[in-house]
């Protein structure tokens, strides 16, 4: 990181404009050509402003990558707080199966493939991505553990929080596996399908 230096703090629509902006042509060229080999003048020039302008918003590079980071993972984690309301609850308890379903499947829409990959391969090289990464999915699986607390009634909250661990780990490969590994729309129904159902069983056999 530079060193800090007193950063805008956008207010006006303008402001807030150029400095989103800036992060979305930064999310695509870090996307199309590795954050790497992207520099703050290419990010400023694409954007149409001045490095200046730049440098006005954002301290670096880095400062940019990790707000983007944040950006990304706090969609996923609008999708569990989402779900994280008394209907959704009720969803959960009553029929398990159409609730994994509309996750998972509201997982796969928001998804993007090419700026997930280099978050994927930035988390294991730069350490303020890992932590953000972390951070997040860590809230994400907090968030599962409440339903399946939900589900059981609040008993045994430490066997629930291991279960609600691999469950949000298994989801997560699910969702990878269909947005990255070749399918056909039959391949990728069916396997979501079945890993719903084997999802279910493995809820069922450890909260009922």
């Amino acid at each position: 990181m530079t060193e800090n230096k007193v950063i805008r703090k956008p207010l006006q629509k303008r402001a807030l404009e150029k400095k989103a902006k800036i992060l979305a042509t930064a999310r695509k060229l870090f996307s199309e050509r590795n954050f790497f080999n992207v520099s703050t003048n290419e990010i400023a020039k694409e954007a149409g402003l001045s490095i200046g302008t730049l440098y006005a918003y954002y301290n670096s590079k880095e400062d940019i990558l990790i707000e983007l980071v944040e950006e990304y993972h706090q969609t996923f984690l609008t999708i569990f707080a989402e779900i994280n309301q008394s209907q959704s609850f009720e969803l959960f308890k009553t029929d398990t199966q159409k609730w994994l379903l509309n996750l998972i499947k509201r997982l796969i829409s928001v998804e993007d493939e090419a700026f997930h990959q280099e978050i994927e391969m930035l988390a294991m090289t730069v350490p303020e991505v890992k932590k953000v990464v972390r951070e997040q999915q860590n809230k994400m699986k907090h968030l599962t553990y409440e339903h399946f607390l939900y589900y059981a009634n609040q008993s045994n909250p430490q066997q629930i929080k291991i279960l609600s661990t691999i469950i949000f780990d298994f989801i997560t490969s699910l969702v990878d596996e269909v947005l990255y590994s070749e399918h056909t729309e039959k391949e990728a129904e069916e396997i979501i399908s079945a890993g719903v159902a084997a999802i279910d069983l493995l809820i069922k056999a450890y909260l009922t």
